[in-house]
């Protein structure tokens, strides 16, 4: 995926940041952050220099049968360009068929092979006439399943709805259910708690293709993470003086790299750069927590996880700040340069450059018997209650888990804080590619 050794790849992304003269002072620690693997850019960001640099993922927002055309040819440009899509279907007549013909779309654009295509990912809101059609769009067929591979789904459910699933015999309840059934049968959807997402200015109505980030209509975003293992001392302390510096710095980074972006969408460059939205997060918990001879699933680990979140967060906005001292705020809040600096991504390709298998803050895939699922939401709900934006997760259950367990996983999800969930059952996908659990024991993790 990337080519070359981590300095290499460290002075490419220097380099880019040459000519901008609020960098210069902060190149040596920007080189050094990267090159001794405490701080990875994104893989958009990694193959600057010699690709153009890119955002992650973006935010289309609603679609509409009347806007299609104009969405499907805004969309077709960022796929061309490796660019994730969000969408939110709830004011389509028919949203099946919508994210059907976006799909479509999306299987006829050439991106090469010298990196894989963004997913993307669509939600309908729990209100909808159509919503039961949506959830089981992808468990009725192979042929379904196919014609969506691309697109993660999720029910975007309020506050009300949730509250009302938690007590029998409701209606809320019921559906709950059988949207439990159908992720048992393939995985999708997931849920996103759509309440949780809003930031006081105009509606937010989708995430992006993981669920790390809910962002406005036509935003883009550019992601980072600390390794984390690498703030641990010989003899297993941590280095908190270290990871403060670091946040305070990554942050700098991804906010110029902001200016830098090359987005093929006037409208997604215009607001991209007026609202400044920066994705700092973390990966190599679980390697760190092992250095430290703390267990993963333990009440101590939870403690552990809330307080370098409440670090991540607290020095992520203290320099959000102290630039818009400087060089001015986002648009809609002058006393902070970022609308927001925080989220957990999934760090499935990165992670590999710092010689980790703990992705972001989930447990280790290589060490035998995993954390119950149930914990793993507590670990995640223990992350969320200090970062800014969201938390990607994917609970892992055995092949066996029921129907019920998700539909008490989601429930516990939304007790715990988390902004949104998806589940994966074991064999639950014809075409899984690798075993996932031996019972309650898991060796690593589907990527969605």
């Amino acid at each position: 995926m990337f080519s070359g050794d981590v300095r290499e790849l460290a002075l490419r992304a220097v380099k880019l940041l040459e000519d901008v003269p609020r960098a210069r002072p902060h190149l040596s620690y920007y080189y050094e952050m990267i090159a001794e693997r405490r701080f990875i850019p994104a893989g958009n960001t990694l193959v600057a220099g010699i690709k153009p640099l890119q955002p992650n993922c973006s935010i289309i927002g609603r679609v509409y049968e009347q806007n299609y055309d104009e969405v499907e040819a805004r969309c077709r440009v960022l796929w061309a360009s490796r660019i994730g899509v969000g969408f939110d279907l709830s004011f389509c007549l028919d949203p099946v068929a919508v994210l059907l013909r976006l799909s479509a779309a999306n299987h006829a654009v050439d991106v090469g092979d010298w990196r894989p295509k963004r997913g993307n990912i669509a939600t309908l809101s729990i209100d909808h006439p159509r919503v039961m059609e949506f959830v089981r769009c992808k468990s009725g067929s192979r042929e379904d399943a196919d014609r969506l591979y691309n697109f993660n789904i999720s029910v975007a459910v309020s506050d009300k709805f949730m509250k009302a699933a938690s007590l029998p015999d409701t209606r809320a309840a019921a559906t709950l259910r059988k949207i439990a059934k159908h992720a048992h049968a393939y995985g999708d959807p997931g849920l996103v708690f759509i309440d949780r997402a809003q930031d006081g200015h105009e509606p937010i109505v989708t995430a992006v293709p993981c669920g790390e980030q809910f962002m406005h209509t036509d935003e883009t975003c550019n992601l980072g993470a600390i390794n984390l293992d690498a703030f641990v001392r010989p003899g297993g302390s941590f280095d908190v003086k270290g990871y403060r510096k670091c946040a305070s710095m990554a942050t700098r980074f991804l906010d110029t790299m902001v200016d830098l972006l090359e987005i093929p969408d006037k409208a997604m460059a215009e607001r991209t750069r007026a609202l400044r939205r920066v994705g700092l997060g973390v990966m190599g918990f679980a390697t760190a927590l092992q250095a430290m001879g703390i267990p993963y699933e333990s009440e101590s680990a939870l403690r552990f996880g809330a307080y370098l979140a409440s670090i991540l967060t607290s020095s992520a906005l203290e320099t959000s700040i102290l630039m818009a001292e400087k060089l001015g705020g986002h648009a809609w809040d002058g006393m902070r340069r970022n609308i927001s600096v925080t989220c957990i991504a999934p760090t499935g390709g990165i992670r590999r450059l710092v010689g980790t298998d703990g992705f972001a803050i989930e447990p280790l895939f290589s060490s035998g018997k995993r954390p119950s699922p149930e914990f793993e939401v507590r670990m995640a709900g223990a992350w969320q209650r200090h970062i800014e934006n969201a938390i990607s997760k994917t609970v892992v259950l055995p092949g066996d888990a029921t129907p019920g367990r998700i539909r008490d996983l989601f429930l516990l999800a939304y007790e715990h804080g988390c902004k949104g969930i998806t589940v994966y059952r074991d064999g639950s996908r014809s075409n899984q590619p690798i075993k996932v659990c031996d019972g309650d024991s898991c060796e690593t993790v589907l990527q969605k």
